[in-house]
């Protein structure tokens, strides 16, 4: 066995295979802390983060993509109202400096997202140029990743 196949992954294969695919599923230990080294490695080569929860979300391509409405509760005190928000992609791109490499939205608790918004999500980085799109779809004893594509595919055949 070559000593080469002995030494941990720095994250230079996950950093290739995010700029080659552009939609990653993740699998990472439920104690958590390990994927933080992951995103270090991307911002250090360039990029920007930003780390976002599944729960709550709604109309996911809504709610990146379009301008969409928020209605605080109103507790019976005030009449009932609507908040119109920007995309949420767009505040994020705008801010973006012409000297980063791209924006890399880190999703966690992809869990709950059904098999169509994972899909949604896929083909989201070829909508928004310089996007890269990272999924947290479950937890492992060891951190693993694929394309989101496949992980999708896979998924629907289980079903």
């Amino acid at each position: 066995m070559p000593l080469l196949n002995l030494v941990p992954d720095n994250g230079s294969r996950f950093v290739a295979d995010v700029e080659k695919h552009s939609s990653i599923a993740l699998w990472a230990p439920p104690e958590g802390g390990i994927e933080g080294n992951y995103q270090r490695r991307l911002r250090g080569i360039g990029y920007r983060t930003q780390i976002i929860t599944a729960k709550g979300l709604g109309d996911i391509s809504r709610f990146l993509l379009e301008s969409h409405g928020v209605r605080p509760a109103h507790l019976g005190k005030k009449d009932k109202r609507v908040f119109t928000l920007p995309p949420e992609l767009a505040i994020y791109m705008d801010t973006l400096p012409a000297s980063a490499k791209g924006f890399v939205l880190w999703i966690i608790e992809g869990k709950v997202l059904s098999l169509f918004e994972l899909e949604s999500l896929v083909g989201l980085p070829a909508a928004v140029p310089k996007l890269k799109v990272i999924v947290e779809v479950g937890s492992d004893y060891n951190i693993r990743w694929m394309p989101l594509e496949q992980a999708v595919s896979k998924m629907a055949e289980g079903r």
